[in-house]
């Protein structure tokens, strides 16, 4: 589903959320139509919502009251998982999107 392969880096983090705790993943793929290409799957795949080609973030409430997003960001998919409410699942992705080079570095 995520197209990872040896070329992918990945991250993956656990962060308290509340009293519970939300998963965030960082995939950097070889290039942007490859990350595209997941993002597209993945979007396909796990949220109900159904977006545009152009749609590059996706927030929505899934199964027993979690939140979940992704957003493309070039070459990057960035996913959060399990966050307890829309506000912990926006801020999580807009902190992990805004530290992407630090996990990663600049390419």
């Amino acid at each position: 589903m995520l197209l990872l392969d040896n070329t992918t880096e990945v991250a993956l983090a656990r962060y308290r959320a509340g009293w519970s705790v939300a998963l965030a993943l960082v995939c950097r793929y070889p290039g942007a139509a490859v990350a595209g290409r997941a993002f597209a799957r993945f979007r396909r795949d796990y949220f109900s919502t159904k977006l545009g080609p152009g749609v590059r973030s996706v927030v929505e409430e899934i199964e027993y009251g979690e939140w979940a997003a992704a957003r493309l960001r070039g070459d990057v998919l960035l996913i959060v998982l399990e966050a307890p409410d829309r506000a912990h699942c926006e801020s999580l992705l807009e902190g992990v999107s805004s530290g992407v080079e630090a996990v990663f570095g600049r390419r």
